[in-house]
Parts: C-alpha cells; sequence; structure tokens
C-alpha cells in the first residue's frame, strides 16, 4: 500500500495511547517504590516508534516489540522491587504500544503480513513476560498475548470491512463509467442515424429536383420543399440529442421525447417514396406490442435498411415485410441491383449500429448481397427485449452496403 501520512485524528489518537500509557504507568509505579522516571522512559520509547509508523508500519513494529522486549528483559538487572509482578504491570499493564503498532500495521499493509507478524509479537512478548513473571504470572502472560492476538483479528475484520467496501465502491465507479460509455455510444447512433436518413433523402431529392427542373418545374419545387423538410427534419432531431450532451444530469432513462417506433414507418416509407425510392411495404401475420427497446430497435433497422438501399442501390425497387408470429418479428429488407451506380463513399458504422441494437434487444441480424444481385437485410426480434443478450450476429458473404 501506499505510505500515508497521520491525519489529525490519527495524530489525536497517538496521543490518546501515550496519554494513556503515562497515566497507568504513573499511577502503579507510584504505589511501589520504584523511581517513576524508570517506568516513564520505558513507556515512551516503545511509544515514541508510532510517530513514524504511518510511512513504515512494519519498521515501527518492530522497532515497538524490540523495545518492549528489552525492558521486560532488564527488569532482572533492576533494582529487586522491579522484580515483582506489580512492577511488570508497572512497565506495561496491557500491551498498549504493541497494540497500537499491530492495528496502524493491519490497516496499512497486506493482511497476511499484518497477521503473522502479530502473531508472531504475541507468542514472542508473552513468552517473555511468562519468563520474567515467573511461573505464578502465566495468566498475566498469556494475557498479553491475548490482547496482541484480539487486535490481529479485530484489525483483521475491519479491514475486510474496508476492503469489501472500497471494492463496492471501486465497482460502482466500473458501472457508472461502464453506463456513461452506453450512453455515448447510444447518442452517437441517434445522430448517426438521424443525419444519415435525412441526408441521404435530402441528396435523392436534390437529384430529383435538378432532373425535374426544366420538364415539371411544379414536380420540382416539390422536391426542393421536401429537401427543407428533411433538413429541418434532421436539425430537430440533431437538436434534440445534443441537448442531452448539454444536461449534466440527463442519463439513459432521462425523458428525449417520444421514440421512433415500428407506429412511424408507413411515414418513413413516404418519405422515401418523395425522394423517388420504389418502396413496397408488406405485413404478414398480425402485429404485436413490441417493448419500447424493440420497438425502437426495429424502426432503426427499416430506416438504415432504406438509406442504405437509396445510397448505394439508387432506382432499385425495395421491398419491405414484417413477418409476425407470436413471440418475435421477422424483418425483411430485400433491394435489387441499383439503375445507376452508386457513388463510392466511405464505410461508415451504419450496420455497426444496427447489429448493437439488435444485439441489445435479444435479437440476431443477417445481412449480405443477395444471389441475382442487390442486398439483403433479415432482422429476428423478440416481442419482449432481452437485455444483455448475448445473440450472435452474422454476415451473408458478401460485400455489405455501408
Amino acid at each position: 500500500m501506499t505510505p500515508r501520512p497521520y491525519t489529525g485524528a490519527g495524530l489525536a489518537g497517538l496521543l490518546v495511547v501515550l496519554l494513556v500509557m503515562l497515566a497507568v504507568a504513573w499511577t502503579r509505579s507510584s504505589q511501589l517504590a520504584i523511581p517513576p522516571i524508570v517506568v516513564l522512559i520505558g513507556t515512551v520509547l516503545a511509544w515514541l516508534p508510532l510517530l513514524f509508523a504511518s510511512r513504515h508500519p512494519l519498521a515501527a513494529f518492530v522497532i515497538v516489540a524490540g523495545v518492549e522486549t528489552a525492558v521486560l528483559a532488564s527488569m532482572q538487572l533492576q533494582d529487586s522491587a522491579l522484580s515483582t509482578p506489580e512492577a511488570l504491570a508497572a512497565f506495561q499493564p496491557v500491551p498498549l504500544a504493541s497494540m497500537a503498532a499491530q492495528w496502524i500495521l493491519a490497516m496499512r499493509s497486506s493482511r497476511v503480513l499484518a497477521s503473522a507478524a502479530g502473531i508472531a509479537a504475541a507468542v514472542w512478548l508473552g513468552v517473555m513476560a511468562a519468563v520474567v513473571g515467573g511461573a505464578e504470572h502465566l495468566v498475566g502472560a498469556a494475557l498479553t498475548a491475548v490482547l496482541i492476538l484480539l487486535t490481529v483479528v479485530v484489525a483483521g475484520i475491519v479491514v475486510a470491512v474496508r476492503e469489501r467496501r472500497d471494492e463496492a465502491l471501486r465497482r460502482q465507479a466500473r458501472e457508472t463509467a461502464d453506463a456513461v460509455v452506453a450512453e455515448r455510444l447510444l447518442i452517437a447512433r441517434e445522430i448517426h442515424d438521424g443525419l444519415a436518413h435525412s441526408l441521404t433523402l435530402v441528396k435523392a431529392q436534390a437529384s430529383v429536383a435538378e432532373y425535374l427542373m426544366d420538364k415539371d418545374p411544379v414536380a420540382a419545387h416539390v422536391a426542393l420543399r421536401s429537401i427543407s423538410d428533411r433538413i429541418k427534419e434532421g436539425l430537430r432531431d440533431l437538436r434534440s440529442t445534443l441537448d442531452l450532451l448539454r444536461d449534466e444530469g440527463a442519463s439513459s432513462e432521462s425523458p428525449r421525447g417520444p421514440a421512433p417506433s415500428l407506429t412511424g414507418v408507413e411515414a418513413l416509407v413516404a418519405r422515401f417514396a418523395d425522394a423517388r425510392v420504389d418502396v413496397v411495404l408488406d405485413v404478414v401475420g398480425e402485429p404485436r406490442a413490441l417493448s419500447s427497446q424493440v420497438d425502437t430497435a426495429a424502426y432503426r433497422v427499416v430506416q438504415e435498411a432504406l438509406t442504405n438501399a437509396a445510397k448505394h442501390a439508387p432506382g432499385a425497387r425495395v421491398r419491405v415485410t414484417f413477418q409476425w408470429d407470436h413471440d418475435q418479428v421477422v424483418i425483411s429488407i430485400e433491394n435489387g441491383p441499383g439503375a445507376t451506380a452508386p457513388t463510392r463513399e466511405p464505410s461508415g458504422h451504419g450496420l455497426v449500429g444496427m447489429r448493437e441494437r439488435v444485439r441489445a434487444a435479444g435479437g440476431v441480424v443477417l445481412v449480405g448481397p443477395q444471389p441475382g444481385g442487390g442486398f439483403r437485410v433479415r432482422a429476428t426480434l423478440p416481442v419482449m427485449a432481452v437485455h444483455d443478450s448475448e445473440a450472435p450476429t452474422r454476415d451473408w458473404q458478401g460485400d455489405p452496403h455501408e
């Protein structure tokens, strides 16, 4: 772990530990004929390493244990009063310095290291206390070891709880970041789908207006007016999507106006018909209510496929077929070869977005050229959305539109 300096609360805690150690040692030594200064020096020396334990917890722990060991070992060399059980208690009524050093080590290093060091210190100091105090004071020696081991256990529990909390926070941060990325992808798809559709229709209607300018000025005027309507529609959709980016509180659950749905397919087909795209719409079976996610995905599939057909196969007839079943809908968009050569344009991301939408709704999409020429898109979608679907997405062989 990265060393961290003490906070104000940490320093206050160390001061409390020192005051408690001094108060208890002074009280007990005053009851005996022991110079208090001897007890106080040993107490302070055991506490001093805690000051740099925040940056070097293991070194501080070892020094604290070493100081306490030296104090216990030297007691037999002092005045005879120092070798009594009361004098032993005066030097360390409870192993506060060792317990504090163990706690800091547990908070600032790995659990394995802290546990191993704590167990070793507990055994060592317990044995030393037993040797100095004699066989009749094994209970006191055992208490020294038990208190340090208790610190190891409690610190381990606290660290485990803290790690689980930190992991939960990291997981939440990852989920938030993933949600942000997903929202950006959604916005990118919305911008692409809306602009690609509008600009393709504008291009087609401009070609129609140019062709009719001399032959049928009235029809050319209608085509030009349709261009104006398509531009307004595209700008309105773009403005609505960009408003989401400006709104810091917006999320995927934020209201963003009516989502595209299959109720708008006939109007979509009519817009392409205005641009002189020959579209035939067939419906097989009884239409069923769809979840909003599936409904939007189905609309976008039709929109993207018609946009690609108008762009890459100008003059070709396009057939859109909805085949409804009790639990799914199959959407096929087929176009023959174009009457004129399409303009070569850089590949975009329309089919990629189509695949992502269909897959997110739990469906499968197949795209590719037809044997006799032209292109086909076939999407199978469930009536209800299946979130996080792992449904595969496959292509027929050949160069796809886009």
